[in-house]
């Protein structure tokens, strides 16, 4: 379906996935343009390469001799430029089929699952990479090592790339590998139920290419394939164990601390937390089953320094606090980074401003995110955000309705009455030594710069 020179146009191309892929194949000779309602940094990147933006979705950014038209997930089939092409009868693709068509020529590695996969793709690329074989990748957040980009091109047989489940978007690919991080219920707008959730990984594994590979922590009921396990327990091929990674291989173990394996060598990360321990055991996992020498993994993972908001020192405040910028916005991974931080800063005053993301999504995970925050000292609820959320979802829940569930398991959270008020809160009453943790996937991603504002 893609030849070089094509005229492409993506609707929502400020999304990073959306952003990501344009970059791929405009450095692959494509031409691209794209559109979006509201101006960003990822934006004005993709107009420093060359990539024309529209900052509207009208009728005329759709030209007459484009080739393809290319739609994010979130686009209502309403949307002018969607209608415009259609009546025009240009072919449209969603996000998830547009990658699907791009990759399926690749050795396509894949790694999904509830949490982690931005993390573990990128420890991966920086695998892939030190072994010298030169992989393109897709990822859901930047890194430093791809220049601070969430993509990279490269010229050999293996893509890697972060999977969403979201509208089971996955199943439009063709993975030689899967890796699955975890599952753990979510998109449940979606879903409806945690089966049905698990189903569609069920679903995902169905699609692995003829003689691939699975790497997961959890057993699915497709026992039909191949699995290479990971994690803490001993039934597993790849174990972490006191730090180390230790691998089960037949009958070649030497015994330990009563335990039975192959000792690989010693995690010593640059990024707290067990969470991500377990996310760099996995990636050690693909990477050696696929016959990647042991040392250059764990340099690669010992030397690896984190990405864009994964628990991102930004910078200390004014007031001497430091500033930290995370994503997290489940239940799982609010406990996850401030168990990494407590980790480091086992003695400090952690202050968490946390953003819920979307109406629906709070209803349902509210209780869970009620017993979240046990390892901050304070929590500060700004508002929630607001995607795919329709009227009825916005009245069901509230920021104090989430505030007040805190409550209940937490001595001090607050209401902090949007970014202004909760930057405002911030400059004010945190002192040095004080720990801040700002959380969540919506545009609480401005609120930093916000805050270290003088």
């Amino acid at each position: 379906m893609f030849l070089k020179n094509q005229k492409i146009h993506f609707i929502g191309i400020g999304g990073i996935g959306m952003s990501a892929l344009a970059c791929l194949m405009f450095e692959k000779g494509f031409e691209i343009s794209g559109s979006d309602l509201v101006d960003s940094a990822i934006l004005k990147n993709l107009r420093k390469k060359g990539i024309k933006i529209f900052l509207n979705q009208k009728r005329k950014n759709i030209a007459d001799d484009l080739d393809l038209v290319i739609a994010t997930l979130a686009i209502d089939d309403k949307n002018e430029e969607i209608l415009t092409a259609k009546e025009k009868g240009l072919k449209v693709l969603t996000y998830p089929q547009a990658l699907g068509e791009f990759t399926k020529d690749f050795e396509l590695i894949s790694v999904c699952g509830t949490h982690g996969k931005s993390t573990v793709t990128a420890m991966l690329a920086d695998i892939f990479i030190k072994a010298d074989l030169d992989p393109t990748v897709l990822l859901g957040t930047k890194l430093k090592s791809l220049d601070g980009n969430n993509y990279r091109v490269g010229k050999s047989k293996y893509f890697i790339m972060e999977s969403c489940e979201y509208k089971e978007a996955f199943l439009n690919y063709h993975p030689s590998v899967i890796l699955i991080t975890n599952i753990d219920p979510d998109h449940l707008d979606y879903y409806g139920n945690a089966e049905k959730y698990v189903e569609a990984f069920e679903k995902y594994i169905g699609r692995l290419r003829n003689g691939g590979k699975i790497i997961c922590n959890s057993y699915l009921k497709n026992s039909q394939k191949h699995f290479v396990k990971f994690g803490e327990g001993d039934d597993n091929d790849y174990i972490l164990h006191n730090d180390e990674i230790c691998f089960r291989e037949g009958d070649n173990f030497r015994e330990s601390d009563n335990m039975n394996y192959r000792l690989h060598g010693k995690l010593n990360l640059q990024i707290p937390g067990k969470h991500n321990r377990i996310n760099a055991l996995c990636a050690f996992a693909l990477a050696h089953s696929l016959g990647i020498d042991e040392k250059i993994i764990l340099s690669a993972l010992n030397n690896f320094t984190g990405t864009w908001r994964r628990l991102e020192f930004k910078e200390k405040m004014v007031s001497g606090a430091l500033l930290y910028d995370d994503y997290a916005h489940h239940p799982a991974e609010i406990k996850a980074s401030l168990q990494a931080m407590r980790e480091l800063y086992p003695k400090n005053k952690i202050i968490v401003v946390f953003q819920p993301h979307q109406y629906s999504r709070t209803k349902f995970f509210l209780k869970e995110f009620g017993k979240s925050f046990d390892l901050a000292d304070r929590v500060i609820i700004p508002n929630i955000y607001k995607v795919r959320d329709s009227d009825e979802d916005v009245k069901s829940v509230s920021s104090q309705d989430l505030v007040a569930e805190i409550s209940k398991h937490h001595k001090n959270a607050e209401f902090g009455d949007g970014f202004e008020n909760t930057a405002k809160i911030l400059k004010e009453e945190t002192k040095k030594r004080d720990i801040v943790v700002i959380m969540g996937a919506g545009d609480i991603e401005r609120l930093p710069e916000m805050v270290l504002k003088k």
